[in-house]
């Protein structure tokens, strides 16, 4: 859409980071309901409908797109009123808020975070309908004199958040490098450390328009929520939270290759552990061609196999096919490419994409490799979707991988991925690769 478009090229002529609200829905049907239960999961399923879909500007490819999550679940109640019902649990949509795929399936909103939440109230005699409660709208500054303090809810709440995270984030970094990081550094960041809360819940989801063709939970769950909610205690701290990023610029249709380190610490702690990472480019838009995004990237990780058994590959390159790239990925993935989640096909549109490792308190032993020192491969590609100007120019692009975990035990992981992270930098390459704290 017109106005997406226009800051797409913001975006990408001022190298900044643009964060839009996904929108509301102002006439949200209420569903027949016997429950509470039942009340949350039709208002759930409808969020999918096609009145629910994004807005100008929420479709910008570039930008940065926050849908609305619920931050309080019980009502204020009123003696001899009708007693009202909130539409969702702690960290469920908003009943309001719209939801994506973005423009040829990308993944939006690509995060979410608190907007409020509504009740349905019920008169005596009449229909149920949507009605804003105080105690479960986001607090904000009164317009008017009479008093500090209201409260209300909209996307228009959720979308500043994530502004503020990333603005503390631009000056962390700006003080550790010394110079402003891109937007595509801030955007992987970002999305390296955003988490979906009530996953399993949310893809138990059923479209309104669903035929009863083959469900696709995930994918379903992406376009309610994205990546999820940023998580700022991950981003800056350290204990039990360490960021690996790296900057750099790839010509189409070649490959880069990055050997990350995994402390076989990390993989025995007895807790809930993640690696997750976050990449994210900026590529010239064109409203007048059908698939808009000139250049396409995206990456694959790998496990159990090393840089030269990974790079064999056979199949000579042309300019009509990316063979290198194709081969190691048709050739390698189901043996062994790493379990990270979602796949790469589902996220490969978006021009930011994040894929999660995570295990319990008694996994991580798929990513051990014998008696070798246990490490993943992360393998970015890319191949340009229609010629342009900037054809011939390198891509830049930002990635983060971050390692986290839950309990209070210190591994000392910083220490230990520093140690065994070689980081070699380009001479003819703008490149950064740092460990943020």
């Amino acid at each position: 859409m017109a106005w997406a478009s226009l800051l797409d090229e913001l975006v990408r002529e001022l190298d900044i980071v643009i964060v839009v609200s996904a929108g509301n829905v102002s006439n949200i049907d209420v569903p027949d309901f016997n429950n509470r239960i039942e009340l949350m999961e039709k208002s759930r399923n409808q969020l999918l409908g096609t009145g629910h879909r994004l807005i100008d500007p929420a479709t910008t490819a570039l930008g940065i797109t926050v849908g609305s999550i619920t931050r309080y679940e019980e009502p204020e109640s009123f003696p001899q009123r009708p007693t009202p019902l909130s539409a969702g649990k702690k960290d469920y949509p908003s009943v309001f808020t719209r939801t994506g795929a973005g423009v040829n399936g990308a993944i939006k909103p690509e995060f979410v975070d608190y907007g409020g939440n509504l009740a349905v109230v019920q008169q005596i005699g009449g229909r149920p309908r949507w009605n804003s409660n105080r105690a479960l709208n986001e607090p904000t500054l009164n317009n008017t004199l009479e008093k500090v303090f209201k409260g209300w809810q909209g996307t228009s709440f959720s979308a500043p958040h994530v502004t503020h995270i990333a603005a503390r984030l631009e000056r962390a970094l700006q003080s550790q490098l010394g110079e402003v990081p891109s937007s595509n550094l801030i955007r992987a960041l970002l999305a390296s450390s955003a988490k979906c809360y009530e996953k399993d819940w949310l893809e138990t989801i059923t479209p309104p328009d669903f035929t009863g063709a083959q469900r696709q939970p995930q994918a379903w769950r992406l376009q309610l929520c994205g990546y999820g909610k940023v998580d700022d205690s991950t981003l800056f701290s350290d204990r039990n939270h360490v960021t690996l990023f790296a900057e750099d610029a790839l010509n189409l249709r070649e490959i880069h290759l990055y050997k990350i380190p995994v402390p076989t610490e990390f993989l025995d702690l007895r807790t809930n552990k993640r690696i997750s990472i976050g990449f994210a480019y900026n590529p010239p838009t064109r409203l007048s061609r059908k698939a808009y995004i000139a250049n396409s990237l995206w990456f694959e990780v790998f496990r159990r196999i090393d840089a030269e058994a990974l790079l064999s590959y056979k199949g000579k390159k042309t300019d009509a096919d990316e063979a290198a790239a194709e081969y190691i990925i048709e050739n390698f993935s189901r043996k062994h490419g790493a379990p990270f989640s979602p796949g790469y096909t589902e996220v490969r549109d978006s021009t930011l994409q994040q894929r999660v490792w995570e295990k319990s308190a008694h996994g991580g032993s798929d990513l051990l490799w014998d008696n070798n020192d246990p490490y993943i491969y992360v393998l970015i590609t890319g191949k340009s979707k229609f010629k342009h100007p900037y054809e011939m120019e390198p891509q830049p692009y930002a990635l983060a991988v971050t390692f986290s975990y839950d309990n209070a035990e210190d591994i000392q992981l910083r220490q230990k991925i520093s140690e065994r992270a070689n980081i070699r930098l380009r001479e003819q390459v703008r490149t950064r690769a740092q460990i943020q704290v």
